[in-house]
């Protein structure tokens, strides 16, 4: 277990302070979402940043962090912590036939382990990033299922991990506060 989940799991609730920045002519509320959508431009992922509110089944709006155009995932980036994690389950529960590689999935980004980018399902089930054998585009890949492409639908007989994904840092000056 990662140790913002531990301190989340003991009633430990850490302080987060999001440094906002720009990055690519938008401006992102935390270094962190600034540092996915830069990794999504390394692997070549088409994103919109916040794109519209959703209202959730339970009568909540929700803007999530990014929408990947391509392959209808939305992603939601989060610390190392689980602090305001029940809206992407809300909206993964609202939306998510896991099954089905055309359905929307609800992705959860998180802190980079060391190089590389760490990702889970909304639902905590594991999820890597892996070219296509076909039409070579990063896709996000189920990896409790058979793999399956989200742009192109190909789907391969592999299951378990895959090989890790480099994580790109903005290293753009942070700006508390500028719009």
């Amino acid at each position: 277990m990662k140790f913002g989940r531990v301190l989340h799991a003991l009633g430990i609730r850490p302080k987060v302070s999001a440094v906002k920045c720009w990055y690519g002519g938008v401006h992102f509320a935390s270094t962190l979402e600034a540092d996915w959508a830069a990794t999504f431009d390394l692997l070549g992922i088409s994103w919109s940043y916040e794109p519209i509110a959703l209202r959730l089944s339970d009568g909540q709006l929700y803007r999530c962090d990014f929408w990947l155009t391509a392959q209808r995932v939305w992603c939601e980036v989060k610390g190392p912590h689980e602090m305001r994690i029940d809206k992407p389950r809300r909206l993964w529960q609202d939306v998510g036939d896991a099954d089905d590689w055309r359905s929307p999935l609800v992705v959860v980004c998180r802190v980079p382990e060391g190089a590389w980018a760490s990702i889970e399902r909304a639902d905590g089930s594991p999820i890597g990033i892996a070219e296509c054998g076909r039409c070579e585009h990063n896709t996000i890949i189920d990896l409790d299922n058979t793999w399956q492409c989200r742009v192109c639908g190909f789907w391969e007989r592999r299951f378990g991990g895959c090989k890790p994904v480099p994580f790109a840092r903005t290293y753009v000056s942070a700006q508390r506060g500028a719009a």
